[in-house]
């Protein structure tokens, strides 16, 4: 629900600014979910808009100014990141401070 209620509301407001989208082919293994869209305006290449899913972890990143019009050259360029996500470990908020207030220690 999260990624189509993110892409959805950038897409809304990207259409709104005068931005067309384009769908790119993007495969990858590094997330279980991913969309990437070339974004242009008046028919020129302007910028991409990417999410992924990787584990219980979401990326969401407007790139503008600067872009990829190939779904492989962006693979390249965005491979180490998806990895460093899916390494990432982070502490539950609730279960850490449930531990610290009950003296039980942190998740």
């Amino acid at each position: 629900m999260t990624s189509y209620a993110e892409t959805f509301g950038a897409s809304f407001g990207l259409h709104h600014s005068g931005l067309e989208q384009e769908d790119l082919l993007l495969e990858t293994t590094l997330a279980s979910r991913a969309s990437l869209k070339l974004l242009t305006q008046d028919g020129e290449p302007v910028g991409n808009l990417f999410y992924a899913t990787v584990g219980n972890k979401s990326m969401f990143t407007l790139f503008t100014g600067v872009y990829f019009e190939q779904a492989e050259d962006f693979k390249a360029f965005i491979a180490p990141k998806l990895l460093q996500l899916r390494e990432y470990q982070h502490s539950d908020p609730i279960l850490t401070w449930a531990g610290n207030t009950l003296g039980l220690g942190s998740d």
